[in-house]
């Protein structure tokens, strides 16, 4: 008798373990919001062009132009 007990008791818990779990073993709660905070972060991105990323012959020029004159005074 005690053996079945024991039985169906670790079948119960057994069954229990994983309820409402998706992948990687989250919640279906937790997933949900680490879906939302996925989706703020990709509305927040900024898209730059790469070209704007790299200073042009003007902008170098007037540094340069700034530190030797600094460097005069």
């Amino acid at each position: 008798m005690r053996r079945k007990l024991a039985l169906i008791a670790t079948l119960a818990l057994l069954a229990a373990c994983g309820r409402d779990e998706g992948q990687g073993g989250l919640t279906s709660e937790e997933e949900r919001q680490l879906d939302e905070a996925a989706k703020m972060l990709d509305d927040n991105m900024i898209d730059i062009p790469s070209d704007s990323l790299v200073a042009n012959e003007a902008e170098i020029e007037a540094i340069e132009n700034a530190e030797s004159e600094n460097a005069q005074q």
